[in-house]
């Protein structure tokens, strides 16, 4: 019964949330977080599970450096 949610909308710095779309976590838990947090950027990331920067290297750093270049959601 811990839920943060409430705490999550009051949390402005920028977030990025990625997953992998054949985690074994489906994707209903980013896209809460996601509407939880005002400025997030949510990426689901196709033909990748857990391990994103293994399964997709290229899309995981870029998507992260894009991120932390330009600082929004």
């Amino acid at each position: 019964e811990f839920d943060l949610r409430d705490a999550l909308g009051a949390f402005e710095p920028p977030v990025l949330i990625l997953h992998g779309q054949q985690d074994i976590l489906d994707t209903d838990v980013p896209e809460k977080t996601h509407r939880a947090l005002p400025n997030s950027r949510l990426v689901l990331v196709d033909e990748s599970s857990h391990y994103i920067w293994l399964d997709q290297p290229g899309l995981y750093f870029a998507e992260i450096g894009d991120f932390l270049s330009d600082g929004s959601s």
